[in-house]
């Protein structure tokens, strides 16, 4: 009998805990990180990174998106980016120990010209790599490509040192980096995890545009269409409300505006919108619109579509690749009511 109360107990024991230790799994939801929302705003990226060995988190369930990365850190990303492959050569830095966790990636990325020192013999391993240093390791591992004539638009263009320039111009041609408020680059700032993560995420899949298909010669007269009936669209109007303010808004005339269309016909879409970068609003769709992404500078009154289901409204300006959704008619009230913190925005069709 006592046998038998024994295995019993500890029956009892294992279900208990199973049932005690659900919660913890159900926390980390969709990203697998605590700290990580599943519609934040880097939380693709951050996922796509970790999944492809890039980043890791700083803990078992933790990212810290707001945590800086360290010039070593940005070397070893672009190491493992690269596979890992052997190094023979002896580091060229007085404060690159051999054997230390990023020597290998750090002697890589110095022999193949992707980064260098402070002309000092000193790498800076733990210093927080800042904006313009990310955008010239980033150009520097894509093999410095070449630039269209126009260059970066940016208010502190001047401040920007002169080995990032070029790389700063390619890092917005093709969508990696973006402004801040004010239109400013800020090329001294620190670049953040989250930010880390995005800028990597967009170098990594960035597309290039493919050249044009020649049309092929028609075998018969091409007969004139009868007139199209003007798209439904070109007469509604998107009623943004926050708060107790509502605004008007004039759609673009694309399918990723059909089918948000179409969402709202159904019932108004209310959405959660999260404070970024001083200048915009960012908040996730909960599912997927077609999208026509293409490099764009946005205005105060902007509404787009960025990744293809994050909604953003702008109350300043930035040039980032973004597909289009419509933009507020008049602005009067604008930047009062969406404020400076999380607001929640209902929009719908009039």
């Amino acid at each position: 009998m006592f046998k038998y109360r024994s295995k019993l107990s500890i029956l009892l024991a294992l279900v208990i805990s199973v049932v005690i230790n659900i919660p913890a799994f159900a926390a980390v939801e969709d990203t697998g990180f605590s700290d990580v929302a599943a519609d934040a705003w880097y939380a693709d990226a951050a996922v796509y990174c970790r999944d492809n060995g890039l980043m890791s988190g700083t803990s078992a369930t933790t990212f810290s998106p707001n945590s800086g990365t360290s010039r070593a850190m940005l070397a070893t990303i672009l190491y493992r980016q690269a596979g890992s492959p052997a190094v023979t050569e002896t580091s060229p830095f007085t404060d690159v120990s051999a054997g230390a966790w990023y020597s290998n990636a750090v002697v890589w990325a110095a022999t193949n010209n992707i980064v260098s020192g402070y002309g000092n013999g000193l790498f800076g391993t733990n210093d927080s790599v800042t904006r313009e240093q990310f955008a010239a390791i980033l150009w520097r591992n894509a093999g410095s490509p070449s630039v269209s004539t126009t260059p970066a638009s940016f208010a502190d263009e001047s401040t920007i040192a002169s080995y990032a320039a070029t790389a700063v111009d390619w890092a917005q041609q093709n969508g990696i980096v973006s402004g801040k408020p004010n239109n400013l680059f800020d090329p001294k700032g620190n670049v953040t995890r989250a930010e880390t993560a995005v800028m990597l995420h967009r170098y990594l899949t960035m597309e290039m545009t493919p050249l044009p298909e020649l049309p092929e010669l028609p075998e018969e007269p091409i007969v004139p269409e009868e007139p199209t009936v003007p798209d439904e669209n070109t007469e509604m109007k998107l009623s943004v409300q926050i708060g107790q303010h509502t605004f008007k808004a004039t759609l673009e005339d694309n399918t990723a505006v059909d089918a948000f269309v179409e969402l709202m016909k159904q019932e108004p879409v209310v959405i959660q919108m999260s404070e970024y970068g001083g200048f915009e609003k960012v908040g996730s769709l909960g599912q997927s619109l077609p999208s026509s992404s293409r490099q764009t500078t946005t205005q105060s009154g902007d509404i787009v579509l960025y990744n293809g289901n994050q909604i953003v409204i702008f109350y300043g300006s930035n040039s980032w690749s973004y597909t289009r959704l419509g933009r507020i008619d008049d602005l009067s009230g604008w930047t009062e009511a969406l404020g400076r913190g999380d607001v929640t925005v209902t929009f719908s069709i009039q």
